[in-house]
């Protein structure tokens, strides 16, 4: 390898970032947008994790959501307790944000209307937000929810017409890879100086549909993966800087024991 050769390895080397892409941890109880004691267990959790690997945190971003915020914050916590040096403060990027509360309870109560079988699902999911101890019984019932509202939601086949559009909503999403830090349209004042690497706290949709679109899936099969996307999951990526996202790993629990893994 000559000199030139080198040197350009190295240079793209340089260029090269990790993206650390993690949902949430548990939320619910009375308010269901604050983490449950669970959910706190698994913000710190990984963040002693991310310390004990070495792993570098040099940008971080999440939602608007408080459920987004103190999974991070808890994280950070964990981090710098272990490490002693305490991460970078998230930027704020709205389209991270869930699926907003009124397109849920207002599809929904179009569908109870119409169907008493998802009538009785979709009672049991919101009885299952307010009781943690009630997701595990409840999972097939949110799945049922879940599946039905958002076909009915990307199919445009409802009445409301006060709520977000399903393509207004995916686009807000897809748009967010080019408002991360670190990314080509943020980075001018970077100038030549080595990639940063990220991590960014979202929830269960924006990530599954991220992943989708890094995976090439087509839009129902991203859609469907929104279930297997567990809380505190971390799906690693590399990336230039640019819109396109390389995968390493997706959707991994290295950081959890079996007893405290879930998806809802």
């Amino acid at each position: 390898m000559n000199a030139r050769d080198s040197s350009q390895n190295e240079n793209e080397s340089q260029s090269k970032r990790k993206l650390y892409l993690i949902r949430h941890g548990q939320a619910g109880g009375e308010k269901y947008n604050k983490l449950t004691p669970l959910g706190e267990k698994q913000a710190r959790a990984l963040g002693v994790y991310f310390a004990r690997q070495k792993i570098q945190v040099d940008l971080a971003a999440t939602g608007t959501l408080e459920r987004q915020r103190e999974t991070y914050q808890l994280f950070a916590e964990a981090f710098t307790s272990e490490t002693g040096r305490p991460p970078p403060e998230p930027t704020v990027v709205p389209g991270l944000d869930e699926i907003t509360p009124d397109i849920w309870f207002t599809l929904g109560e179009e569908l109870r209307h119409k169907d008493p079988e998802f009538r009785g699902d979709f009672k049991q999911w919101l009885g299952s937000l307010r009781e943690s101890e009630k997701r595990g019984v409840a999972k097939e019932a949110y799945i049922n929810v879940l599946t039905q509202v958002i076909e009915v939601w990307v199919k445009g086949d409802y009445e409301a017409s006060d709520i977000e559009s399903f393509q207004d909503f995916y686009e807000r999403v897809l748009g967010t890879r080019a408002q991360l830090p670190g990314t080509q349209a943020n980075s001018d004042a970077d100038g030549g100086s080595p990639a940063r690497d990220l991590v960014v706290i979202s929830s269960g949709t924006p990530i599954a549909l991220l992943i989708g679109k890094a995976l090439g899936f087509d839009l129902q099969r991203s859609l469907e993966f929104t279930r297997r996307v567990a809380n505190t999951s971390l799906s690693i990526f590399e990336t230039s800087g640019d819109l396109a996202w390389e995968p390493i790993t997706i959707n991994s629990l290295p950081h959890l024991s079996h007893e405290i893994m879930t998806e809802i």
